[in-house]
């Protein structure tokens, strides 16, 4: 693995019966980026930072989010989504907030969604602002209705979990 011939690889995990990185390594074989690839390879193994740091090096530094929101590594991805992604922060910090409501850490599950609502309402305020100044047509004004309705969306749902703590 060491020289990201994948082709061989599933060819020897094929013939010790590992039908699962079979599967994982049919799923990256066509990944011509060999930076993102060796982030999925270190990935397959658990080496997170390794991976992590490939993603950020190759031509999809958004997998290093993907990875650490699928590892429920909220810290590290709220920290990453603010430097790659930052349209990501309210959502992440929603999901966050759910897991420490689902744990029973009401307090800081309260906390993160206080957060993730005032970044949704900043978010507002600047796509009412781009509506108003934008002057290119019906595709911008399509394209800020869809995001309105996104964020509205994940806004609502902010303020439902907000009030039912109170």
């Amino acid at each position: 693995m060491e020289h990201l011939d994948i082709g061989l690889a599933i060819q020897v995990y094929r013939d010790i019966g590992d039908a699962g990185m079979v599967q994982a390594l049919e799923r990256i074989i066509r990944i011509e980026d060999r930076m993102l690839l060796s982030g999925h390879v270190h990935l397959l193994f658990s080496q997170f930072e390794s991976a992590q740091e490939r993603f950020l090096a190759s031509s999809r530094p958004e997998t290093a989010l993907e990875m650490r929101r699928d590892l429920l590594n909220w810290d590290h991805a709220l920290k990453l989504a603010g430097s790659i992604a930052p349209g990501q922060v309210p959502v992440i910090s929603y999901e966050y907030g759910q897991q420490l409501e689902f744990k029973g850490e009401y307090a800081l599950a309260m906390k993160m969604y206080a957060s993730a609502c005032k970044d949704i309402e900043q978010s507002l305020s600047e796509i009412d602002t781009e509506s108003k100044m934008n002057s290119n047509g019906k595709y911008s004004k399509r394209r800020t209705g869809v995001a309105v309705i996104i964020v509205g969306t994940l806004f609502i749902s902010c303020n439902y979990r907000w009030n039912t703590f109170y």
